[in-house]
């Protein structure tokens, strides 16, 4: 997933278009439930987004 992140950003960069992907990941225990499984994965993606956010709010105040 990073290096499938990192070529959309270059992409983006390339095409002077500023581009990222979001995505969480998480290891099955085989102990947690599906719910369980898909809150943690759904949490990091939305960090990932709020970082994401404040990177381009960052980027176009430069």
């Amino acid at each position: 997933m990073g290096r499938i992140a990192d070529e959309v950003r270059e992409v983006g960069i390339a095409q002077q278009l500023p581009m990222c992907i979001s995505f969480g990941v998480v290891a099955w225990d085989e102990k947690s439930d599906y719910l369980s499984l898909f809150g943690s994965v759904d949490e990091q993606m939305y960090a990932m987004k709020r970082e994401h956010k404040q990177q381009m709010a960052q980027f176009m105040r430069e």
